[in-house]
């Protein structure tokens, strides 16, 4: 089940708003125009949860909670984030045909969106098993401030048949997809450090977006990387608002994923070493299209070099720099 395919399907047709707020068990539903308004389901406030029709962000103003549709069914259900998208799907009568499907927000973006073969499509997924065992921690990853808790929770792993570092990239309803490989071997030819172990179509998702959704809805904000090692540095010092592109190049599918969170900030936060120009154009690519919805992009850019040297990414010198970095070096387009 893609969430954003599932999302443009709501945002379709708001009808399906109501009918999920009354399946959760909300009374009083009224239409606000740009928004539905609904008595909480505890009976606290007459008007406690909205929902808005553009976006299906969710907002309890008496409970001070703030998210999507999707999370508002988790919390109301008590269910997970797979779960709640197949509850939300089941209750209006949609069917994830797993094939190319309208573009996000009622064709918003169309004029950012290129050809067909751009848009976002279901990839084949895998089963967990085709893995080595997860019971390995990558060491150097240690080393390198990812915790092996995180490794725990994203299935990071150490393969000792192949000497790699194994890390599972997951669709919008956390399913396996593909898996790259890392040479764990630090003193290797930068052509010889990765490699697929599973492969996938990397331009057609987003690294940390299924981890990361609750957080990021949440927050209305996030930081786009290029590699996995960044978002799981930031996971790893309690920071949980990153996503990774696999590379300095953002796809358009990548973009569709990206404004299908809503965020109000994005941050492109890529490699030190690129020269501004390129960072410049690929933030471009996120900026909004219209006067509907609006939201600030930036990029960081240590231009003097005061924190980022050589190839550093934003999260390799722990939180303290990270935030120094995003205070002191984003530029906003």
């Amino acid at each position: 089940m893609n969430a954003c395919l599932l999302q443009e399907e709501i945002i379709k047709n708001p009808q399906h708003i109501v009918t999920i707020l009354e399946r959760l068990g909300h009374e009083n539903i009224r239409d606000r125009g740009s928004y539905f308004q609904a008595r909480n389901i505890n009976g606290d406030n007459d008007t406690g949860c909205a929902i808005k029709k553009d976006s299906l962000i969710w907002s309890n103003f008496s409970h001070g909670k703030n998210g999507s549709i999707f999370t508002m069914i988790q919390d109301e259900s008590g269910c997970s984030f797979p779960d709640a998208l197949h509850k939300a799907a089941k209750w209006i009568g949609y069917k994830d045909t797993g094939v190319v499907v309208q573009k996000p927000f009622g064709g918003f973006w169309s004029n950012l969106l290129g050809s067909e073969d751009e848009s976002i499509i279901d990839l084949p997924t895998y089963e967990e098993e085709c893995l080595p065992s997860s019971d390995n921690v990558a060491y150097n990853f240690v080393r390198d401030g990812i915790s092996a808790v995180t490794q725990s929770e994203y299935g990071v792993r150490y393969d000792h048949e192949t000497n790699g570092i194994i890390i599972p990239w997951r669709n919008t309803e956390g399913k396996l997809i593909g898996a790259k490989w890392r040479n764990n071997d630090r003193n290797c030819d930068f052509d010889q450090r990765w490699n697929m172990y599973k492969k996938f179509q990397m331009s057609q998702a987003v690294y940390g977006w299924f981890a990361h959704y609750r957080q990021i809805t949440a927050k209305r904000a996030c930081v786009l990387f290029e590699s996995e090692k960044s978002v799981l540095q930031g996971d790893s010092f309690d920071w949980h608002l990153g996503l990774a592109v696999g590379g300095h190049n953002i796809s358009r599918a990548q973009v569709q994923y990206i404004k299908n969170l809503y965020p109000n900030k994005v941050i492109v936060g890529f490699d030190a070493g690129l020269n501004e120009e390129e960072i410049r154009y690929n933030a471009s690519k996120l900026l909004p299209t219209n006067d509907i919805i609006k939201y600030k992009v930036g990029y960081i850019y240590d231009k003097e070099g005061r924190y980022l040297k050589n190839k550093m990414s934003p999260t390799d010198g722990g939180r303290k720099l990270f935030e120094a970095v995003v205070k002191e070096c984003v530029v906003y387009l």
